[in-house]
């Protein structure tokens, strides 16, 4: 069983190890385009919750499958924050109603 090589436009063969990010420094640049103490912090802590696997020692991540993670994440917010607005658009809102007074003699008798 014999693995091939995808290729792209001009005949570039890119193998899955050339694919792969590998270490946080890697998958920060890619994420948040630098790499500096908060982002890697950031990554090691995965606050967005994706997929993050160790190759080696080192934490690796296929940029295929962070996109796709994060289109997953922006469509989830995106219908959360739709839900949001119909809810708000169904509430019933009750007009306020005040008490009349009442005079003394009225309530005296």
């Amino acid at each position: 069983m014999s693995v091939k090589p995808q290729t792209f436009d001009g005949g570039i063969v890119k193998s899955t190890a050339q694919k792969m990010l590998i270490g946080a420094e890697a998958i920060a640049r890619f994420l948040y385009g630098n790499a500096n103490e908060k982002e890697l912090r950031d990554v090691y802590r995965d606050v967005a919750g994706l997929t993050f696997f160790h190759h080696g020692n080192a934490l690796a991540a296929f940029p295929d499958t962070l996109m796709s993670e994060l289109r997953d994440h922006e469509l989830k917010a995106r219908q959360e924050q739709q839900r949001k607005k119909e809810a708000e658009a169904r509430k019933i809102v009750k007009p306020r109603r005040r008490r009349t007074r009442v005079s003394r003699q009225v309530a005296a008798e």
